[in-house]
């Protein structure tokens, strides 16, 4: 048997939001008869902390971002509980009054693989000019230095997408200093059902060439970075 860990935001029926839940909570099933065992790691929102039966204390942290926190084990189920980031209401993306919950491009210290420590996050962009622009808002993917041949590569700059807030840019040559370095925010494409860009996923070539995607009405866009 082959023990696979599964990292989610949701997990159907405990939290589902989209098709991400659907595919979580079936993944197990469908897995088990080929011999392989998947346990799913998720956040300790009020509604899985619910439904777990005499969990098990897997690890204690002392301070997780800003507060105690435990990994807690339940059957097919591992949870962070942390309360100060999880115990809110609404769902994993938006608070009870349909609004966003900010999200941000955070810096890890990875020297230790054992021991990843927060050091900085990249500045959002300004929430007054973007939150009640229409759709989401914060951050969401990065261009990933993939190991192809015709993948563009920077341990000095990261590109990521904003929904409503764009594509920006940043200068991490400090890396307890991020900056912003640009940014591209097009118009709302005709036909948006948000009224407002979405840009939600990037990718870099190795010319240079940046695409960048809107998930609802605005197709692909093209770019070409000089930074």
């Amino acid at each position: 048997m082959i023990d696979v860990l599964a990292v989610a935001s949701e997990y159907y029926p405990l939290v589902k939001t989209g098709g991400l839940a659907d595919v979580t909570g079936a993944l197990p099933g469908a897995l088990k008869p080929h011999g392989i065992a998947t346990r799913t790691l998720l956040p300790g929102y009020p509604k899985v902390m619910q439904h777990l039966s005499s969990p098990e204390t897997l690890h204690d942290f002392a301070d997780l971002f800003g507060g105690p926190a435990r990994l807690l084990g339940s059957g097919d189920l591992i949870v962070l509980d942390a309360p100060h980031l999880y115990c809110r209401e609404g769902n994993p993306y938006l608070g009870p009054d349909g609004k966003d919950w900010p999200k941000l491009i955070w810096m890890l210290d990875m020297r230790d693989e054992t021991h990843p420590v927060s050091i900085a996050t990249c500045p959002l962009p300004p929430a007054d000019a973007y939150k009640d622009r229409g759709g989401r808002f914060g951050a969401h993917n990065i261009h990933e230095n993939v190991e192809l041949p015709t993948a563009w590569h920077s341990d000095q700059i990261v590109l990521g997408t904003f929904f409503n807030g764009g594509l920006r840019a940043y200068d991490i040559s400090n890396a307890y200093q991020p900056r912003e370095i640009a940014c591209f925010v097009p118009p709302a494409p005709k036909g948006s059902p948000v009224g407002a860009i979405q840009l939600n996923d990037v990718f870099v070539d190795d010319r240079g060439l940046v695409f960048t995607v809107d998930r609802f009405a605005g197709g692909l866009y093209i770019l070409e970075m000089s930074l």
